[in-house]
């Protein structure tokens, strides 16, 4: 039950998230977003959405250096590639690990977190399942996850062509429309990063 928004502009990927918790018992709202260096120093940039306690776990232990992910002059599609084999699976294990995935009888699984991930211009979303998307190079340049993904899709596409709007404003407005539409399940404040330097 939340809101997270992946936009690329340029040479960087810009990533948006709201601060509503699943259960609200656990304490004040948190940011859902976060940023890492991986082994070789570099900048990723994640947006979680999910159910509580699996966004944090997600949030908490993902760690990159040991993994060995280093995406040091790697091109976009070797970075899906290290997505797909280390980053999406280790996602899997942590939700196993501490139980807070289901599956079916298939064995498929059916609830877990996803993830919205900026590596240098390049932004993918791994979905609970693991399966990774890739955006932008023949595709729109944004994707939304969580209950408010409609709205905010809608919204990003209405904003698209605003060349009066920067991204992280565009990225605000839609998680307004996203807010105003399912108040119950996001809610500010928003937060918005970059993998462009400061």
């Amino acid at each position: 039950m939340t809101c997270i928004i992946g936009l690329m502009e340029g040479d960087f990927v810009y990533i948006g998230g709201d601060s509503a918790n699943e259960v609200e018992t656990i304490g004040p709202s948190m940011s859902k977003v976060w940023e890492r260096k991986d082994a070789g120093d570099n900048r990723w940039i994640f947006g979680v959405g999910g159910y509580g306690r699996n966004s944090q776990l997600v949030q908490e232990l993902l760690d990159l250096q040991e993994l060995g992910v280093n995406v040091t002059n790697l091109l976009h599609r070797e970075i899906y590639s290290l997505l797909v084999t280390k980053v999406a699976t280790r996602m899997i294990e942590i939700a196993e690990k501490h139980s807070v995935t289901t599956r079916d009888k298939g064995g498929r699984i059916l609830a877990g977190c996803g993830l919205t991930i900026g590596v240098y211009s390049s932004l993918f979303r791994i979905a609970g399942d693991g399966g990774v998307d890739s955006f932008g190079t023949s595709t729109r340049p944004f994707t939304a996850s969580g209950s408010g993904r409609p709205e905010a899709l809608g919204a990003l596409c209405a904003l698209q062509d605003s060349s009066a709007m920067g991204p992280k404003e565009r990225l605000t407005r839609a998680l307004h429309v996203a807010q105003e539409l399912n108040p119950d399940t996001v809610r500010g404040p928003f937060h918005i990063i970059s993998t462009k330097p400061d």
